[in-house]
């Protein structure tokens, strides 16, 4: 990770990743989260797929509208959970690819 405490490229692309995975899992779209957030539509496409960074200002405003503590988010950039408890079998692993394993929502009916 970057020193100073600034994000690293890996640390963005974890914050887009799980953003995108809680738009998803809460049913939202685009536009709905727009509304709930005050974020524009624009915007929020804009950093999901990673074209802007996003003020830290509208990273608060999305994830508190997808009812998620940005705060203990990015404070478990810096200090991920301990893996030996997960079924992560992969210490090493980046925090995007930990994330997925973790939080992918599931599809069955």
């Amino acid at each position: 990770m970057a020193s100073h405490g600034a994000l690293s490229e890996q640390d963005i692309s974890a914050l887009q990743l799980q953003m995108s995975m809680k738009r998803a899992n809460s049913g939202l779209t685009y536009d709905a989260l727009a509304t709930k957030s005050g974020v524009s539509r624009r915007t929020l496409i804009s950093i999901e797929t990673g074209t802007s960074r996003g003020s830290l200002d509208s990273w608060m405003r999305i994830y508190n509208a997808l009812d998620t503590d940005f705060g203990a988010f990015l404070h478990g950039l810096k200090n991920p959970p301990p893996l030996e408890n997960s079924k992560n079998l992969y210490p090493e692993m980046p925090l995007a690819e930990y994330i997925v394993q973790n939080e992918t929502p599931s599809y069955e009916t």
